[in-house]
């Protein structure tokens, strides 16, 4: 897989509203180390990919919904390292009319299957898994999002991409992956703060509790910045996006990264966050899925820059 490490820069948020404060904030960009495999996709991605090679598989298999980052990242990475690839996709809406996510994800050479959401609710069921290992003898099935022991330890790798001295990391949650990883990896003197994009965020605790190797060493579950829901928006969501552009040029995507950073930032003037605080927020990139807000933002995510994208 073509990754570009080089691309993964750090580079410091300045600016009044955080000198004032004393927050020295900086952004790891890994949204650039690759157009398709972007952010934390490739590292929960590449031990995945390297067993289904030792273990002489021809298929990764995976779940996702029809806007999925982790879908079109599975379809690329599988291209790239010679594997072909199918993706179990949820609901059947977007069956006859794909979304640019998923026709770029048949471009990639992916096999699209479509579940309905009752069927996609079972995908932890082993019962329900073993009937698809059976149906795809030659594929190693990946959980939604890359959550497995091999995804979380392929995200560690990110730990060490984090600047030296930082006291607080700080990224968004979906399956918390990435979250378990690099907090497992992280000195345990490093705080991490993780937030949630969606409704009932809070039932994620348990499941870092159980795959974390120290459970309750420094970390916070944010749960109040979902912004209606799992992809949904609202206004004062994309005007910070806007105004984030136009001051750091830096792309936010509106389902992760944006509600993020939105949160970090009212959390700093909510005084939540301790001044003289040195904070890492990590960019999981997925900037693909801004292609529905096309009209909306202040740049277009169509014309990003392929070291953005």
């Amino acid at each position: 897989m073509a990754i570009d490490l080089l691309k993964a820069e750090v580079q410091a948020l300045e600016g009044p509203f955080l000198e004032e404060r004393g927050i020295r904030l900086s952004m790891l960009r890994l949204d650039r180390v690759h157009s398709l495999i972007s952010g934390n996709k490739w590292f929960k991605l590449k031990d995945n990919v390297a067993a289904a090679q030792h273990q002489g598989k021809r298929r990764l298999l995976t779940f996702g919904g029809p806007f999925s980052n982790h879908l079109l990242a599975t379809a690329a990475a599988a291209q790239a390292s010679g594997l072909a690839s199918a993706g179990l996709v949820r609901g059947f809406h977007a069956r006859e009319q794909k979304t640019p996510t998923l026709a770029d994800c048949e471009a990639s050479g992916m096999e699209l299957r479509f579940l309905s959401r009752e069927d996609y609710n079972r995908k932890g069921d082993p019962s329900f898994l073993h009937q698809l290992q059976q149906a795809f003898p030659d594929a190693l099935l990946i959980p939604e999002g890359g959550n497995n022991a091999a995804g979380r330890q392929g995200a560690g790798a990110i730990a060490s991409l984090i600047p030296e001295h930082t006291d607080l990391v700080t990224l968004p949650v979906g399956t918390g992956a990435t979250f378990c990883g690099i907090r497992d990896a992280l000195d345990t003197g490093t705080r991490m703060l993780g937030f949630a994009g969606f409704k009932n965020g809070a039932c994620l605790e348990e499941e870092i509790e159980k795959n974390l190797v120290l459970p309750r060493s420094g970390w916070e579950l944010i749960t109040e910045f979902h912004f209606g829901g799992f992809a949904r928006h609202r206004p004062e969501l994309i005007r910070f996006m806007n105004d984030f552009y136009r001051q750091f040029s830096i792309p936010l995507d509106f389902v992760y990264t944006g509600k993020m950073m939105y949160g970090l930032f009212r959390m700093v003037a909510d005084d939540r966050i301790s001044a003289g605080s040195r904070i890492c927020a990590i960019h999981t990139g997925g900037l693909q899925g801004n292609r529905s807000l096309d009209s909306l933002l202040f740049y277009n995510p169509s014309s990003v820059p392929d070291g953005d994208k």
